[in-house]
């Protein structure tokens, strides 16, 4: 028996795979539970509808990534910084305020559309790329420039 699975599962499958199972597993298990539910022609139309406008969406996703990387490489994210005698850095530079200074400087982009990978803070001057990851693993490099105040 056929059937699509509604989330999950160890050992079967993933959410939205369609899966050839034994009719009592399915029967007995799968769907009462709300794992599965049968996998008739309606429900596969249901499916390639729900895949394709998933794929337009990860598509205009990659398009803003790229419009946004775009704009960082002409005009990168500037931050000013307190420095010392010894070109030493007072302060510097997260991940929190890279969100929020694009969140400034591109009003229409949203905080939880995006993830800003940075293991340490920035503490030197000059230009940096910036990792950033949009949902599933839609990845760029964004330009960062931190400069004397």
């Amino acid at each position: 028996m056929k059937v699509i699975l509604q989330q999950d599962l160890r050992g079967l499958g993933r959410k939205n795979d369609v899966k050839d199972v034994p009719e009592g597993y399915a029967r007995n298990f799968l769907i009462p539970r709300g794992i599965a539910k049968f996998a008739d022609q309606t429900a596969l139309n249901e499916l390639k509808t729900k895949a394709e406008e998933h794929s337009r969406h990860l598509d205009a996703e990659r398009i803003k990534l790229q419009d946004l990387v775009a704009l960082t490489e002409k005009t990168p994210l500037v931050f000013k910084l307190r420095v010392g005698e010894n070109n030493e850095i007072f302060g510097s530079v997260t991940a929190k305020d890279v969100k929020a200074e694009m969140a400034a400087a591109y009003p229409g982009l949203d905080q939880k559309d995006f993830e800003i990978k940075i293991g340490r803070p920035i503490k030197a001057l000059g230009v940096h790329d910036i990792p950033i990851s949009l949902e599933e693993g839609i990845e760029g490099k964004i330009k960062v420039l931190v400069e004397k105040v």
